[in-house]
This record gives structure tokens, C-alpha cells and sequence, in this order.
């Protein structure tokens, strides 16, 4: 029977993980901080806050399990988060509580925002993910030696 090489996730892969749990963590807390500080939040901001803090802290922990789905689903989540467009009629903005922005001043009125943590998550997650689905190679093969 041929032994088959354990496969590892990456040092950034465990740094995605684990930073999906603490901005799973703090993303659902979020809500109850507005409310301590008297910032009124929205009912549906809420639930919003609440379902992707529950689906991060569930999507970081089956990453530190080695699920490569876990990490598809990580940058899927991350992918509407990673800018904010604003105009006089019109603002998307879906980034959490946790974000670091580089914004592009248009003109006034006009912006464009760049969430940089969620574009480093994106591109973390989508590395991870490639190094999980490479197939292993039996133990012994295919390395120089």
C-alpha cells in the first residue's frame, strides 16, 4: 500500500483562517458594540453583520481543518467587500467593521474605495486554495533525490 504525503496548509493559509475567526468574532460583536457606544444600526445591517460574522467564524475554523472549500468560500465572502462606490444617487458600500481603505477622490461627489485587507484575503485565499488542490504525490515520488 503506497503511502500518500500528508498535505499542509501554508503559513498564509493558517493566517487567513485565523484571521477569518477574528473578524468572524468581531463582526458579530459589532452590533452589540454600536449599541453600547448609542450608535443606531439598521435591522437589516444587523442581520447582515450577524450572518457573515457566523459564516467567517464557521468558514475560518473548516480552514484550520484543511478544507479547501472553506477557503473558496472565504474569498467569495471577501469579493463584494472589497470596494465601496459613492456618487450623489448612488452608494454600495458592503465592507465590515474591519477594513483598511485606500480611497480614489474622483471628483466631488464621486468616490471610490479599495478595501486592501479584503483584496490581501481574496488573493491569500485563492493561493491557499490552488496549494490544497494540487494533487499529492505518492510518498517517495517525484522528489529529487
Amino acid at each position: 500500500m503506497e503511502e500518500v504525503q500528508r498535505r499542509n496548509v501554508p503559513a498564509l493559509g493558517v493566517t487567513v483562517a485565523v484571521l477569518a475567526i477574528f473578524i468572524g468574532v468581531s463582526t458579530l460583536m459589532a452590533p452589540a458594540i454600536y449599541a453600547a457606544l448609542g450608535v443606531s444600526v439598521p435591522l437589516d445591517t444587523t442581520a447582515c453583520y450577524m450572518i457573515q460574522g457566523a459564516a467567517l467564524l464557521l468558514l475560518g475554523f473548516l480552514g484550520t481543518r484543511k478544507r479547501p472549500t472553506a477557503f473558496f468560500f472565504i474569498a467569495l465572502l471577501y469579493l463584494p467587500q472589497s470596494c465601496t462606490f459613492q456618487t450623489p444617487e448612488f452608494f454600495f458600500n458592503f465592507t465590515g467593521p474591519v477594513s483598511i481603505a485606500y480611497g480614489l477622490g474622483l471628483a466631488p461627489g464621486y468616490d471610490i474605495s479599495v478595501n486592501l485587507l479584503a483584496l490581501f484575503i481574496i488573493g491569500a485565499s485563492a493561493w491557499t486554495l490552488y496549494r490544497l488542490s494540487e494533487p499529492a504525490l505518492p510518498a517517495g515520488e517525484g522528489q529529487p533525490g
